[in-house]
């Protein structure tokens, strides 16, 4: 697992400025945020550097957690299992998801969503980074590029997703798209969608 998680890392270190810069933080000043599968707890600690009254959290496999090198100031670490309900924070006010669903299934993604709506509060939202395909027809040449990760995934059993999937997904698990930004330049050209419980 170590060398997973080091090279996760390692991967996310020049997107984090991005992320950081590339959506507007501040409007969940005073609410609890957690990143599920969140590693080593480094978008976490750089969202709570530029924005010290978020309450942040990082959420992982114990094995992770035990893994990280060093205490995060500001950022507490959570043992959990984003398939697992109970071991979700219950007074989360925003599960953040980034590069998570695209690993999975829909079967699977459907487990995790449902798992999130369970523990989440009613209030509770989703913030997920992720990539946003465009429907079909569409050539140019960041499309090829996403079909091409798209079909990378495939082959671990997971999958990238137009908005249309998107939204049958989450609206099957007790979600609804509040909005989404897609392909931001800052996120390399992922996309955000936010989602609250129908």
């Amino acid at each position: 697992m170590a060398p997973f998680q080091e090279f996760m890392a390692a991967n996310s270190a020049g997107a984090i400025a991005g992320m950081v810069e590339g959506y507007d933080w501040s409007q969940l000043e005073g609410k609890r945020v957690c990143d599920i599968g969140g590693g080593y707890g480094e978008v976490m600690c750089a969202v709570k550097k530029k924005h010290p009254g978020i309450d942040a959290m990082s959420l992982d496999l114990g094995p992770v957690i035990d893994m990280v090198p060093e205490e995060l100031e500001g950022v507490e670490l959570v043992r959990g299992d984003m398939f697992d309900s109970s071991t979700i924070p219950p007074d989360c006010d925003v599960a953040f998801l980034r590069h998570i669903f695209h690993d999975w299934s829909s079967e699977n993604c459907g487990h995790i969503l449902h798992s999130l709506h369970k523990a989440l509060p009613n209030h509770g939202k989703l913030l997920i980074v992720d990539a946003v395909l465009p429907k079909p027809g569409v050539t140019d040449p960041f499309t090829r590029v996403q079909k091409q990760v798209d079909m990378l995934m495939s082959l671990f059993g997971g999958q990238e997703r137009t908005l249309d999937q998107w939204t049958a997904l989450v609206d099957a698990h007790g979600w609804k798209i509040d909005s989404v930004v897609e392909n931001m330049p800052s996120l390399n050209l992922d996309g955000i969608i936010l989602c609250s419980k129908k």
